[in-house]
């Protein structure tokens, strides 16, 4: 689970009033004109969204033109940079910065499988799945000249394990031993099966930095990382990165990677800045997951959006283990009084899909009895009203961001809340006391928004429900939960593991400590002398390879 970072959005304040009022009138309206099954929301959004964003021009790579060798570009991105030290990345600015830095250890393939496109060439397990040995590439160094090579590895896992504050320490007290067999093999010991181990080291665990980065310490890291990647720095702490002359990478052509000499990150946290920034000429390309913004850059001739979508959803986290939401009859109200139908079409132009779960219902594990009740004022003013005979309270705070559309939708969800009976109090704080707040799992939060995470293979649930899950915001406990998602991970039977996590979906729709919104419809927008928009990985939404973009020849 990743943060939300709700953002501001380009939408007239009067679009805003529209959409509170018919969300407001739509609240008191029969709540059985709204009952409708997953299979019929998702056909209808899809339709309504194919107009400015076809199905078949999601999540696809974008190589196209004359690639120019050298040249520099801006990259304009979504938020500040919160931190560069493998396993502890959590927000998409990050990730962009970080694959401009580091190699990870295991890559995908087209189809978003783990495949050796990374620094390990090729890997196998025990029959197990308890022993995992990779083999890495030869020849291919950091950026101090240093090997990339086995005892990098352990290195790399022997410092994570020692960050207490890690969100990555869940996955590392599962290694219990990791060793050099020789200069390029390391092998891997788990305490349990996971089938989906090489997946671990493809994501922010697996991106491998350099030994003596970590010898200077983790503290030091965000300002002087230090990789195998594309690019490195210029300057410590500087987000301007320069080529990486020995980088091993080539393109499908068989062309040298990466084709830029340079490459800046500007962070552009306000929304409404981002396109005229790429009008202006400020940014060559930007990442956004304001759906406001791929609208505004799809009707515009000059720019192209390369659109992406899957499992990443906004959600509201709601914290079972402190009052109110310690009582499970006002975390169905809060979720039985959201219309996502309504807030869709009055906020995203009808471009998202609703969510009840944390998988789209195109995704091969998709269980349709494992999502969450669709909107329902009348049952949702019921069960306040039960709390409300029996002195609960029914009223809470929700913590979130500052910015203009995190506000906007609050101010929604508070009057559709009103509604049924509940008073809601909007919080408002910066990106890092928030990630900080929930990372920490102290209960420091009623409800917050947040951002369901990208799934690529269903075990990513793992660490996002498991109840010591290094992802674990919502603090969920459910021991239920927890069996099924360990019964997953011990084999590679698609039927065994779909059943595990058919059960995952329906206890977490029973809990409610998770309301998905709608699932996010990302987007990386470019000018048009720019391309090599790698297919976006599956396990970040939106997540490109810096080192593939390059300039197009005039």
């Amino acid at each position: 689970m990743s943060l939300l970072d709700p953002r501001r959005s380009a939408l007239p304040g009067a679009l805003v009033l529209a959409a509170v009022a018919m969300l407001v009138a739509a609240s008191c309206s029969s709540s059985s004109s709204k009952e409708t099954t997953q299979t019929s929301v998702a056909a209808k959004t899809s339709a309504a969204a194919s107009a400015l964003f076809p199905s078949a021009d999601l999540n696809k790579p974008e190589m196209v033109g004359t690639p120019v060798q050298g040249g520099s570009l801006t990259f304009g991105l979504e938020s500040a940079v919160s931190t560069l030290v493998p396993g502890m990345i959590q927000q998409p600015s990050d990730f962009t910065v970080a694959l401009a830095l580091y190699d990870p250890i295991v890559g995908f393939d087209a189809q978003d499988k783990p495949a050796p496109t990374g620094l390990a060439s090729k890997w196998t397990s025990s029959p197990d799945l308890k022993t995992w040995t990779f083999t890495l590439r030869p020849g291919v160094t950091f950026t101090d000249g240093t090997p990339v090579n086995a005892q990098a590895v352990v290195t790399q896992v022997n410092a994570q394990k020692a960050l207490p504050d890690c969100g990555c320490q869940a996955d590392m007290a599962h290694i219990t031993n990791v060793e050099a067999v020789d200069e390029h093999t390391v092998r891997f010991t788990l305490d349990q099966s996971n089938v989906s181990f090489p997946g671990l080291l493809a994501g922010n665990t697996g991106y491998l930095a350099a030994p003596a980065a970590w010898a200077a310490g983790a503290a030091t890291m965000t300002s002087r990382p230090l990789g195998s990647g594309p690019f490195k720095v210029l300057t410590p702490g500087s987000l301007t990165l320069v080529r990486n002359p020995s980088y091993w990478r080539k393109s499908a052509t068989g062309h040298s990677l990466p084709y830029l000499d340079k490459i800046t990150f500007d962070p552009l946290a306000d929304s409404t800045a981002r396109i005229p920034s790429l009008r202006d000429g400020k940014v060559d390309i930007l990442q956004t997951a304001d759906t406001l913004n791929l609208v505004q850059a799809k009707k515009d001739p000059t720019l192209v959006v390369q659109p992406v979508t899957g499992s990443s959803s906004t959600i509201i986290v709601l914290n079972s283990h402190k009052a109110p939401f310690n009582d499970i009859r006002l975390r169905r109200a809060f979720n039985d009084a959201l219309d996502r139908e309504a807030l869709n079409k009055g906020y995203y132009s009808d471009s998202r899909l609703a969510a009840y779960g944390p998988l789209e219902p195109s995704n091969p594990y998709y269980d349709a009895k494992g999502q969450l009740p669709h909107y329902d004022p009348a049952k949702a003013r019921a069960l306040v009203a039960q709390l409300k005979a029996e002195h609960k309270p029914t009223s809470f705070t929700s913590t979130c961001i500052n910015t203009t559309e995190a506000t906007s939708l609050e101010a929604i969800i508070k009057r559709l809340d009103a509604a049924a009976g509940m008073n809601l109090n909007i919080e408002t704080i910066d990106q890092g006391t928030l990630v900080n707040r929930l990372i920490a799992r102290n209960g420091d939060f009623q409800a917050s928004c947040f951002r369901n995470s990208q799934v690529g293979d269903p075990d990513d649930l793992y660490t996002t429900y498991y109840r010591t899950g290094g992802q674990n915001v919502s603090m969920t406990t459910d021991l239920t939960i927890d069996q099924a998602l360990r019964q997953g991970r011990k084999s590679t039977d698609f039927a065994t593991r779909k059943a595990a996590y058919d059960i995952v979906q329906e206890q977490l729709a029973k809990d409610v400590t998770v309301v998905p919104l709608l699932f996010d419809l990302y987007g990386n927008v470019h000018t048009k002398n720019v391309s090599g928009l790698s297919r976006p990985v599956p396990n970040s939404l939106g997540l490109i390879n810096p080192g593939d973009l390059y300039l197009v020849k005039s």
